[in-house]
C-alpha cells in the first residue's frame, strides 16, 4: 500500500493552482500595453491664463494605478516649461511631456 502525505499533496495542488493563476494574469497583463496619450505635444498660453492639465490628456490605460498630472506650470512667468505627466500601471511607468510656452 502506498503512503500518501495528504497535507503535502494539498499544498502542492494549491501551489500549482496559484502558479497557474499568476502566470495567466501575467500573460493577460503582458498583452495589454499601458498607454498615455496627450492631445498635443506643445501649447502656447498667454501670461496669466489658467493651465488645466487634465484638459490635455486624450486617453490613458483603464487599469492605471496612478495618473500624476503636472503641478508646477507657472503661467505668471513668460517662457517655456515642461509639464510632466506620469502614468503607473503595475511596475510600468510612462512619462509624457507637454511643452508649455507662456507669452505676453
Amino acid at each position: 500500500m502506498r503512503n500518501i502525505n495528504i497535507p503535502a499533496a494539498c499544498a502542492a495542488a494549491a501551489l500549482s493552482v496559484l502558479c497557474a493563476a499568476l502566470i495567466t494574469d501575467g500573460y493577460i497583463r503582458a498583452g495589454e500595453h499601458a498607454y498615455l496619450n496627450l492631445t498635443q505635444p506643445s501649447l502656447t498660453l498667454h501670461k496669466g491664463d489658467a493651465f488645466e492639465p487634465m484638459k490635455y490628456v486624450a486617453s490613458y490605460s483603464d487599469d492605471a494605478d496612478m495618473l500624476s498630472l503636472p503641478s508646477s506650470v507657472n503661467t505668471a512667468v513668460t517662457g517655456s516649461q515642461a509639464a510632466v505627466y506620469r502614468l503607473t500601471v503595475g511596475k510600468e511607468e510612462i512619462t509624457r511631456i507637454l511643452l508649455v510656452t507662456v507669452t505676453e
